[in-house]
């Protein structure tokens, strides 16, 4: 009975969704072996008309891939891979080949899929080439959804896929289904601005899509005049979003540009991606032409002020289908009571999102400091001293330098520990140069070993508190851990827990202190897995973390992207 009862349960577990889907989400099955992958199969064989299989939420190995692929060389009416998320704890090296064995079931069943989704699968570029023998054959000559989102794919992938489109429509135009994808789905990938140009070039070439969602892949102006390009040449578009990268003015007019021809556009998303004034009023200008179709335009979180916010709502006046006008974020201050009347006047004053987190306008230095700091200008250079008119030689008693101060210093390991309880770069440069590591490890050993969740703690608020100095990140990274990794006594798992839990990547029943800023720690971490003494086998813990949504994550990407790349290649 307790058999017949399992079975049930099984069954239960094991669902058929409108008659031709069949789910296995969120099982959190591990399939390493072929008798795990046992009740998956049968399943397969046993659905007469398998259209979709869902594989969500469970973890895939290679031999489990190698009978799920036999199983599906039979099943010719197969349409929709839904398999997105089902690596977790995977190393790389496993999955490419995987995805290639389950791309030649697809192949050698002559089936045409119309849906694959990878979405979730931290398989970096490598993945890209375990799915392009797939994309560039016949059975994705009917694809119509491809959803990417979120695997790493870097600028690598984005080429290895720009390519793969490109042969495929080309092979495809021979045959009399031509290639003709309608929905593209590819955030958090770090494309930046050459993966955003190689897969512009073949979305040209395509002028089918209706959907091209690129949200958070480090893309910058230049790579969004690209896009904006491609935009234009698919006039079918209907919803673009590229939120949370960085457009500005000259993104900006290129998008202004495009938009006046894509008459079907319902949904523009260019949230998040400093538009400022100037490129808020560029668009204003495009929106003014009649688009009857737009149903939502995202523009927070762009530094827009009075004058482009009051421009972007006049521009309003004639979108009928309008429903949401989201410009909560910016700095418009006041003149939000305009935007209202406005939008009152226009008589769709009910489609305004909320401004719970509008913002005073800053005021021009510390804009001008800001735009600064993005174009990537070094504040850093040596300055040239003057003091009215006397100047002071470079061997002057007034200067007095660093090493000639350290000449005279010796450190102790209570100044070590004076650091260790409330780290500084101050205090870190007050120790002597030559005696600091030695000193830090001294009390790492002595006053946090073999406790994980000691050295996490003290990792974490070291590498958040040396001002972005890379150099001394790099030093003090390397001790802690180095020290740690190396200790007999300390559990490695406890310690790659704790740093997660620290960080703010993993919730815990520990009370941690929130953090603000995650680029000292990301700066630290990579340099520490670049050493010989960090081990392989964690990669994969810190890569599923990486790879989810987190707001102290989103704030820095290009941290976490040079993180994400050397994790992939350690």
């Amino acid at each position: 009975m307790a058999s017949i009862n399992s079975l049930t349960e099984q069954l239960s577990a094991t669902k058929v969704d409108y008659v031709n889907e069949l789910s296995f989400a969120g099982r959190k099955m591990k399939l390493d072996t072929a008798e795990d992958a046992k009740e998956i199969v049968d399943a397969i064989k046993n659905c007469k008309d398998l259209q979709a299989l869902r594989l969500e939420g469970n973890t895939l190995g290679l031999e489990a891939a190698i009978v799920i692929a036999d199983a599906l060389k039979s099943k010719k009416e197969f349409e929709m891979a839904l398999w997105s998320d089902m690596y977790t704890g995977r190393l790389r090296s496993e999955i490419p080949p995987s995805l290639e064995r389950l791309g030649d079931g697809i192949i050698t069943a002559g089936a045409k899929l119309s849906v694959l989704d990878l979405s979730d699968n931290a398989f970096g570029p490598d993945g890209v080439k375990g799915i392009k023998n797939l994309l560039t054959s016949e059975a994705c000559y009917n694809l119509k959804t491809l959803k990417l989102n979120n695997n790493g794919l870097g600028i690598g992938g984005g080429k290895i896929l720009a390519d793969a489109f490109i042969t495929c429509h080309n092979s495809s135009k021979l045959t009399r289904t031509p290639f003709a994808l309608k929905v593209f789905i590819s955030g958090r990938n770090r494309l930046e601005n050459e993966g955003a140009k190689a897969l512009s070039e073949a979305f040209k070439i395509l002028g089918s899509l209706e959907e091209i969602t690129m949200p958070q892949n480090g893309i910058r102006p230049e790579g969004i005049v690209y896009l904006a390009e491609a935009f234009q040449k698919n006039t079918n578009l209907k919803i673009i979003n590229i939120n949370d990268n960085t457009c500005t003015e000259s993104g900006a007019k290129a998008l202004a540009k495009c938009i006046p021809s894509l008459l079907n556009l319902e949904t523009l998303n260019v949230g998040d991606c400093l538009l400022k004034d100037s490129g808020a009023l560029a668009l204003a200008g495009a929106l003014n032409a009649k688009m009857t179709n737009l149903k939502e335009i995202i523009l927070s979180f762009n530094e827009i002020r009075r004058d482009g916010g009051l421009a972007i709502a006049k521009s309003m006046a004639n979108k009928e289908a309008l429903q949401m006008l989201n410009l909560d974020g910016n700095q418009l201050g006041d003149s939000i009571k305009e935007i209202k009347r406005l939008m009152t006047d226009i008589g769709n004053v009910q489609a305004l999102g909320s401004f719970e987190d509008n913002e005073e306008p800053d005021d021009d230095e510390d804009e001008k400091s800001r735009e600064s700091d993005i174009s990537g200008e070094d504040t850093d250079e040596d300055i040239e001293l003057q003091v009215k008119g006397i100047r002071l030689e470079k061997d002057s008693p007034l200067l007095v330098s660093d090493k000639v101060n350290e000449v005279e210093k010796i450190s102790t390991i209570e100044d070590a520990r004076k650091f260790l309880s409330s780290p500084s770069l101050k205090e870190w440069q007050s120790l002597e140069a030559k005696q600091r590591k030695d000193l830090l490890k001294c009390v790492v050993r002595e006053d946090l070993l073999p406790h994980a969740d000691k050295v996490s703690k003290a990792f974490v608020e070291m590498c958040c508190s040396l001002s972005l100095d890379r150099q001394a990140i790099a030093d003090v990274s390397d001790v802690v851990l180095r020290t740690a990794f190396n200790d007999e006594k300390l559990s490695l798992d406890d310690l790659v827990s704790n740093l997660l839990i620290y960080m703010g990547l993993i919730k815990s029943e520990i009370k941690v202190e929130k953090i603000d800023d995650l680029k000292g720690p990301l700066i630290g971490l990579r340099n520490v897995i670049l050493q010989e003494y960090f081990p392989r086998k964690y990669t994969s813990h810190f890569i599923a973390f990486l790879m989810k949504s987190n707001r102290l994550l989103d704030k820095c990407q290009d941290e976490r992207h040079a993180l994400m790349q050397t994790l992939y290649q350690k």
